[in-house]
């Protein structure tokens, strides 16, 4: 037989082994599940990365909540013991560079951004008008305006109200997007575009928005195999969603689990005489309930009591 053939038998008899199995899916920090096939591929494999601000509260120039810009995941593995997992590394930062948030597909390759850095922006914002105890700025950027997509910093926030310090807004001027700030006037040298220009190149201020078409980049696939029993997967970019190829048996006990006095698929079984606990099997005509024809019994008719067809009659069931 040709060697291409038999190695496309081999492939054919693997690939109809894995299909035997049964899959589930586990999500979560981490993803866990107690059934997983020995040395299996995992079918799907889905890394969330979450838009991080450490911190509490609303940002402000008193309360900076710097946000945190990915250019990798790191995703480890482990059975029941979580203290010595295997790692696996991932890294983006030459193909997409340091991005805020998306998902990433171990079993794909493909990573989906969905919020971007913009602070190199911040450099060409623009004066725009005053206010009691804040100086409001105007940026215009390059993303699309329909709709206008979310904007975030780590000193301003949409959430203060509208001609309040600290306040981040977001709107449509002519088919783009413009970006409007109330910086404090306690933390500008002067209100005006000198304080601005100042004012980013020492604060450094951060902006991040959210790209209304995700954009999407094609990295290399990352396998992982699943431990026999007890798995636990986690990444330190946000939480995980896993579909995986189960063992048989211990899917089985999983979604049937067994009780006392069961046989395992949770169907109950009839429990034990005194004698079967003891070894003995009971008097063998008791046991079978008598294998010899006995005569039937002729039928006989009883006769009816006197005023019973008269008490039936009428008498409906519901």
């Amino acid at each position: 037989m040709a060697e291409f053939d038999i190695l496309s038998m081999l492939l054919g008899a693997k690939a109809a082994k894995l299909a035997s199995y049964p899959t589930d899916t586990a999500s979560g920090d981490p993803a866990n599940f107690p059934d997983g096939a020995n040395g299996a591929p995992v079918v799907d494999l889905k890394v969330k990365i979450d838009l991080t601000q450490p911190g509490s509260g609303l940002p402000s120039s008193d309360n900076i909540r710097p946000i945190t810009l990915w250019t990798g995941a790191t995703v480890s593995h482990s059975g029941a013991d979580t203290s010595d997992p295997e790692e696996l590394s991932v890294s983006w930062q030459t193909e997409a560079g340091s991005i805020c948030a998306g998902t990433l597909d171990l079993t794909t390759g493909v990573l989906t951004v969905t919020y971007i850095d913009i602070s190199d922006l911040a450099e060409k914002m623009t004066y725009a008008s005053s206010g009691t105890d804040y100086v409001q700025f105007r940026l215009m950027t390059d993303l699309p305006a329909s709709p206008v997509p979310a904007v975030r910093s780590d000193r301003l926030s949409s959430e203060y109200p509208s001609g309040t310090m600290n306040r981040l807004s977001a709107i449509n001027i002519s088919g783009k997007t413009y970006i409007f700030g109330n910086v404090p006037k306690a933390v500008l040298s002067s209100y005006d575009q000198d304080g601005l220009d100042e004012w980013v190149a020492q604060a450094k201020p951060q902006f991040v928005a959210q790209l209304t078409k995700p954009d999407t980049w094609q990295l290399l696939p990352k396998p992982l195999r699943t431990l026999l029993g007890e798995n636990n997967i986690w990444a330190d970019t946000g939480d995980v969603t896993v579909e995986y190829r189960a063992d048989l048996d211990l899917y089985i006990e999983k979604k049937c689990p067994s009780t006392p006095g069961s046989l395992g698929l949770g169907l109950s079984a009839p429990a034990p005489s005194d004698s079967e606990n003891m070894g003995v099997l009971p008097d063998a005509d008791e046991h079978l309930g008598g294998l010899e024809d006995e005569p039937e019994e002729e039928p006989t008719e009883e006769e009816p009591e006197e005023g019973s067809e008269d008490d039936d009659a009428g008498e409906e069931t519901y």
